[in-house]
């Protein structure tokens, strides 16, 4: 019975009778005045012992939380001890831990502003949203994260029941406890109070026996009032909805589906198939086929159960915009186009589908001008509908975490969260956040470490971070280790502890003292799942490798080594006679050699300092890090150390080492030089026409070669440059307007400047011969005229000398242009100085024309002049425009004097009708 278990005050007394120590003996009263009633509660009936298991593991639980609530519970937040003077507060979710009530009361309000500064940011100000935002902002616990409201604010200290402020400590109560019945409603469906004193933790289960049925209602047992749920182990039974009974061993809520295997046919039964019971309405894939009431179409909807219905082609027919009503059309026949607009509404929710009415969807595409603003609302453009308006400009609001801004191309407010890791130290300084970055103080460390008793009795959990306040637990349990002295008898029997065992009480006892059990020492920092997965691989190859006995013993109680010890030393049946074993201090050099340390000559053994290795590593960087051990291969004087020995870890670290290039070594750290650098780099070839890409080692090479080559002439394009494109060069050549024909080539001026092979067009002076001549005897030609050899497309070449023909018709043409010219002499003179202006100007411009110029230059003169052309192609046109207004203007001035002329004729040969008729009369 757990009854029996818990009530340890009698054991514990007869322990402290004979010389417990007091505080042992204060806590054991503690836990005895606190399950007292308890206890009274509990029925001495008999109970399943496996049915009673949940019990069991509660009341477990409590207890452990009044072990460690003597001076072990650490605060999670400041990572200190809680003394039972201090004022605290429990979490009153699943977790029950314990903080320093200032402590919680800075985490809360830190929570609370931060959860109010990110409303703030998220609601207009001065808005309903803004106003309501602080009354639905809540705090979390730091260890469980259970919710609380900010009305829940911790601001005073209560007992664990609630019932008392400021309780006052007690020496013979659990610490912050009132000292009075708990009185909490029990967990679950139980009606009933906690029976226990004002505790931490949580409560235990109902401790009542009920009268309980089974799940199936078949058997009925004596059970805890607190979980009075069980399974008799019998067939359920229960009546499917299929109409077979339930095979499943008694259980609790609904019977699983039933998996009876039977033939069953579709819902249109075209199909059957083997298949369970709870899945025989099932659906094939196959269209159904049937004929429909019109008799002309078959029904295509996928295997259904039920008739078909009516033929959807039946009724009143519309066109396909449904504006043209076509009635006394049968099902059978396609409704005719009306002809009109569309009209429907498109997928965008604002524009109507301007095409013809059609069969089919309309289109997905809305194409209609929209204006639209980015979603930052810096930008405002017209596109189509369907395209989505995006700026280039970036977010430079902070995230919801404080410390990264968003950086988001055209964002529109709703910043993402950020997906950096946190990565700063939290409070045990062991490890760091793992979460993601965020604002306000991080989460405590979740990591925790079991601290246990000599002999694993008695243990209590320590969270990460307060490794160095850690202390041995008190343990109740009697020392494991057997006497070996002949006085084993008469010893007193003392509690579980570390170090060695207390003396014989004979003053004339030299037989052998039992193995000390070794001291307490203060628990690592426990490892995350990464390390512990690779602590996990590295114990098992050790395993594997007949070297982890030591390594599985680690793990084990320290009493149990000492026990064992204590054992073999009385099964050898050493002489109690004999010398006591030496101990003059001997010198022993560590595993590594780092240091030497006394130890007696009896107990001699090889030991790890706890330093660094330091051997260097294979890649010859770097030292090995690992706690100080003996290093496989080398020669040691001790065979236990050569049998403890182990490799050095092996460099997992990136290659850190300086390259000639920016690019790191991606290879994992390497004794030697580094390979050759593969990343791949562009450079232009020898003309820039085309851009090539070589691997980074090459790349340096061939930039050195062109520093080489810089200032060379022309030369032939080799086969093996790897600069050659292998496309014509297209550079200007220096005294004509043709490009180069060679292929690519390095230098900077091309093979064969002069020797041109373009045809060009040359005249005589009078412009009435032509013929086409080679570039190169241009360039002769210009160069044996004196001049220079450099010449621009633009300007016409007059190198042909004129024949009789052209004397003739300049005879000719001279008298009548010598009388011309006396006449616009006159005329001219204003604007000689215009033309001097325009013919210095044309010097210069073909001056410059000679020049060399580039491709930009040469594209940048051809825009000018072709927009030159159109500006006076332009003016042309409007000149034409404004003659043709002032001719329609003409005509209709004149149209109107004729109607106008004829009008006053009409007149007057009215007035000349009249009078002619009154002399008439008068005659």
């Amino acid at each position: 019975m757990v009854v029996d278990e818990y009530a340890g005050s009698d054991g514990g007394s007869s322990y402290n009778e004979q010389g417990g120590d007091e505080a042992q003996e204060q806590q054991e009263a503690i836990q005895a005045g606190v399950f007292q009633q308890y206890l009274e509660a509990c029925d001495e009936a008999e109970v399943d012992e496996e049915t009673d298991r949940a019990f069991t593991k509660g009341l477990l639980r409590v207890r452990e939380y009044l072990s460690a609530g003597q001076d072990n519970t650490t605060c999670l937040i400041c990572l200190g001890t809680i003394k039972p003077t201090e004022a605290v507060w429990q979490c009153g979710s699943s977790c029950n831990a314990q903080f320093h009530l200032p402590c919680i009361q800075e985490w809360a309000r830190n929570q609370l502003a931060t959860a109010a500064y990110k409303a703030s940011r998220a609601a207009d100000p001065g808005s309903a949203a803004a106003d309501a935002a602080p009354a639905a902002h809540e705090w979390g616990c730091p260890k469980c994260r259970h919710g609380y409201g900010s009305s829940q604010l911790p601001r005073s200290y209560i007992c664990f029941c609630g019932k008392q402020e400021e309780p006052e400590w007690d020496p013979w109560l659990a610490p912050h406890s009132c000292g009075e019945l708990c009185g909490k409603p029990l967990p679950g469906s139980c009606e009933h109070s906690c029976l226990l004193l004002c505790h931490p933790g949580p409560c235990p289960p109902c401790p009542l026996l009920v009268d309980a049925s089974c799940f199936c209602g078949k058997a009925v047992m004596k059970q805890r009032c607190g979980r009075n749920e069980f399974s008799c182990r019998g067939v359920c039974g229960r009546r499917l909805a299929c109409g077979h009974a339930c095979p499943e061993v008694c259980h609790a809520g609904e019977c699983p589906p039933c998996q009876q295997v039977g033939v069953h046919r579709c819902a249109c039964g075209a199909e059957a198939a083997k298949m369970p019971c709870w899945q025989a309405d099932w659906h094939c894939a196959k269209p159904c086929g049937k004929t429909l009431q019109c008799g002309r179409h078959k029904c295509d909807q996928v295997c259904h159960a039920g008739p078909c219905g009516p033929c959807p082609e039946e009724g009143e027919r519309h066109c396909p915009c449904g504006k043209a009503l076509y009635p006394g059309l049968s099902c059978d026949e396609k409704a005719p186009l009306c002809g009109g607009t569309c009209g429907k509404l498109l997928d965008c929710g604002q524009h109507a589908c301007q095409e013809r009415c059609h069969y089919g969807p309309c289109s997905k595409v809305c194409r209609e001008p929209v204006t639209k603003t980015c979603r930052c609302g810096k930008t405002e453009k017209q596109v189509l509908c369907h395209a989505d308006v995006r700026c280039e400009s970036k977010c430079t609001n902070m995230r919801a975490c404080g410390r990264h801004a968003c950086k988001r191309r055209c964002c529109d407010g709703n910043c993402p969260p950020c997906e950096e890791v946190c990565g700063r130290w939290l409070r045990c300084r062991n490890h760091k956040c793992p979460s993601a970055c965020h604002s306000g103080p991080c989460r405590p460390c979740p990591l925790s470490q079991s601290v246990s008793c000599a002999c694993g009795a008695t243990s209590y959990t320590l969270p990460c971070g307060a490794e160095a306040a850690a202390t041995a637990p008190r343990c109740v349990q009697r020392c494991t280790v057997p006497a070996t002295c002949r006085h084993a008898a008469a010893r007193k029997p003392h509690a579980c502890h570390f170090g060695p065992c207390p003396p014989c009480s004979s003053s004339h006892c030299h037989d052998p003292q039992p193995p000390a059990v070794p001291p307490f020492q203060q628990p690592k920092p426990p490892l995350t799942s990464t390390q512990a997965a690779a602590a996990a691989a590295a114990a098992a190859k050790k395993a594997a490798a007949g070297r982890g006995n030591a390594a599985a013993d680690d793990g084990a109680p320290a009493a149990a080594a000492a026990a064992t010890a204590a054992e073999e030393m009385a099964a050898a049946g050493q002489d109690r006679r004999q010398c006591p074993p030496c101990s003059v201090p001997v010198q022993v050099a560590c595993l590594g050699g780092h240091l030497q340390q006394p130890f007696p000559c009896h107990i001699v053994q090889p030991f790890s300092c706890g330093q660094q290795c330091g051997q260097p590593l294979a890649c010859g960087n770097h030292s090995c890090s690992k706690a100080c051990h003996a290093v496989l291969g080398a020669a040691a004087a001790d065979p236990a150390a050569a049998a403890a020995a182990e490799a050095c870890e092996v460099c997992r670290r990136p290659c850190s080492k300086p390259r000639s290039c920016s690019h790191p070594c991606p290879s994992a750290c390497h004794p030697g030089s580094c390979a050759a650098c593969t990343v791949e780099s562009p450079v232009a070839c020898h003309c820039g026409k085309t851009t090539l890409k070589f691997p980074c080692w090459q790349y340096h090479t061939i930039l050195q070669q062109q520093q080489q080559q810089a200032g060379r002439k022309a030369a032939a394009a080799a086969a093996d440059d790897p600069l050659c494109c292998g496309k014509p060069c297209h550079r200007q050549l220096p005294h004509c307007p043709h490009p180069c024909r060679a292929v690519c080539h390095a230098g900077t001026s091309c093979p064969d400047a002069e020797s041109c092979s373009e045809e060009v067009s040359v005249r005589c002076s009078c412009r009435r011969l032509k013929q086409k001549w080679p570039c190169s005897k241009v360039q002769a030609a210009l160069a044996a005229a004196g001049g220079s050899r450099s010449y621009d497309g633009a300007t016409a070449l007059k190198l042909l000398a004129c024949d009789a023909e052209c004397a003739a018709q300049q005879k000719s043409k001279g008298g009548q242009q010598q009388q011309q010219d006396q006449e616009q002499q006159q005329e001219e003179e204003p604007a000689a100085a215009a033309a001097a202006a325009a013919a210095a100007a044309a010097a210069e411009q073909q001056k410059v024309s000679t020049k060399k110029l580039s491709r930009a230059e040469r594209e940048a003169i051809a825009a000018q002049r072709e927009a030159e052309r159109l500006a006076k192609e332009k003016q042309q046109r409007l000149q034409q425009i404004g003659l043709a207004v002032l001719l329609v203007l003409g005509v209709v001035g004149i149209g109107v004097l004729l109607a106008f002329g004829v009008r006053k004729l009409a007149q007057w040969a009215d007035a000349l009708l009249l009078a002619t008729s009154t002399d008439r009369q008068e005659l």
